[in-house]
Order: structure tokens, then sequence, then C-alpha cells
């Protein structure tokens, strides 16, 4: 079965990195998945695999995004291998900006 994800793009930061604590982490991040959605990218995987976040970090990637795009944006965002940790940040998140989970 083929993936719903027309982009698949890493969260990873390297092998000694597990934890995205700060704003400045998320920006790059958040600009791979506007740089994907302008090139015509119809849905966007986001790998946090072996990840935690904080919510701030969550709040500088997603929060921008639903401010720039509106929480419509959330239909174009896939979010793989996330641990409940990540869950609770996507989850408080998408509900502080107007949605609900979408993890």
């Amino acid at each position: 079965m083929s993936s719903p994800c027309s982009t698949t793009i890493s969260a990873d930061h390297g092998p000694a990195i597990f934890i995205l604590g700060t704003r400045d982490v998320a920006a790059p991040l958040r600009k791979k998945v506007e740089t994907a959605l302008e090139t015509g990218a119809r849905s966007i995987c986001v790998d946090f695999s072996g990840l935690l976040v904080s919510q701030s970090f969550m709040d500088e990637f997603l929060g921008v995004l639903m401010l720039r795009y509106g929480p419509s944006i959330l239909d174009q965002i896939v979010f793989k291998k996330c641990s409940d940790d990540v869950k609770a940040a996507i989850a408080l998140i998408a509900k502080l900006r107007g949605q609900g989970s979408h993890c």
C-alpha cells in the first residue's frame, strides 16, 4: 500500500538530538512544510520518530502554520510515529489554535 503523503519530512535533527524544545528549532521544520505546500504538495507527512517536543516547539511549528493557513492546514499534514507526548503537544496546540487533534 502506498503512503497517503505526497511529501515526507523528518523532524529529526541528528542522532544526538531527541528533544526538540525551542521555537528557533521549529522554524526550519515549519519552513520545509511551507516550501512543500508552495510547490504543490497535497499532503505532507512529518515524521517524529524517536523524538519528544515541547509545547513551544509545537506552537512555533504547528501553531504558526494554523495561523497562516487556517485550521484546515491540518487536513494536509499527517503526523507519523508520534510518541504520546508528541500527540499531546499536537492536540493542545490544535485545540488552542481552533481545531481538534489530528494525530
